[in-house]
């Protein structure tokens, strides 16, 4: 093993990977050796956009004293391409544009023929809202990956949005021995291995009664990935069925959508230990 050089500096890992660069990394990890990996189809992280904001007194009409502040927000109607060529000037080629799709599970007949406009984020802007079944399709775990898990006792646990346990980077759904079934599953993993960057905090504004700021919580970043193996003689097969599935240790927080997970493989695919 060589030592890293000094001021060694990691190389750029766009943030957003198309689906099939993706699965592709989650059943072969080794393909991030490929130099022809990544191109153009992955993109960089939105770029954040600074407002300035003030409060206004509903009695004078003028702004209320040292009431200034800043917020920044994310530009997400087009994302930068990952490797534009540095000839390349046109808006077209250097950023593409983007639409976003939501996964709500509700009882609700009405909600099924959702179409209108509403306000979203804290700003209220307007948002047109409207149900669809063409984009069921990426909630449910892809073909090639459901084939990789069948054949491994090597699992890895990636976190598609930031989690929230009780133990910091570590879920409570392990016990002292590293071992546990993730909520809603009957698959026991014991974890052999782990990837996180630093906790990250997150709070709010409570707008129902109490009124104010919500406790802070420190989230596992999105992006962290944890190895595991499978307890037993069983395959890691029925995690497919907690694709994109919450995994963190509150009830609350999963139905708030932190520790959404996509499963891969990881080492030798088709080895098994013990």
């Amino acid at each position: 093993m060589h030592a890293a050089k000094e001021g060694f500096k990691p190389k750029q890992i766009p943030q957003w990977w198309p689906l099939s660069k993706y699965i592709a990394w989650l059943t072969e990890p080794q393909v991030l050796s490929r130099s022809d990996f990544f191109n153009k189809s992955f993109l960089q992280a939105p770029r954040p956009e600074d407002r300035t904001q003030i409060e206004m007194s509903a009695e004078t009409g003028a702004v209320e004293e040292g009431n200034l502040f800043t917020t920044t927000g994310l530009r997400l109607g087009h994302l930068p391409r990952f490797t534009p060529r540095s000839d390349e000037k046109q808006f077209a080629e250097r950023f593409t544009e983007i639409t976003l799709t939501v996964r709500v599970e509700t009882g609700e007949r009405n909600a099924r023929e959702l179409n209108l406009l509403h306000p979203l984020g804290g700003e209220r802007r307007l948002v047109h809202w409207k149900t669809s079944d063409h984009h069921g399709a990426f909630w449910k775990s892809p073909d090639d990956v459901t084939k990789a898990l069948s054949k491994t006792n090597r699992v890895r646990m990636v976190l598609a949005t930031p989690a929230v346990f009780k133990r910091g980077w570590k879920p409570a759904w392990l016990n002292e021995k590293l071992e546990g079934t993730p909520p809603d599953s009957s698959v026991k993993l014991k974890l052999v291995g782990a990837s996180v960057q630093r906790w990250r905090a997150v709070s709010g504004w409570s707008l129902a009664p109490p009124r104010g700021p919500k406790p802070i919580k420190r989230l596992v970043p999105a992006g962290g990935v944890y190895f595991f193996e499978v307890v037993g003689a069983g395959n890691a097969a029925p995690l497919v069925d907690r694709w994109l599935q919450p995994v963190s240790d509150d009830p609350q927080d999963r139905l708030d959508g932190f520790g959404l997970v996509t499963w891969g493989t990881w080492g030798n695919a088709n080895g098994r230990n013990g």
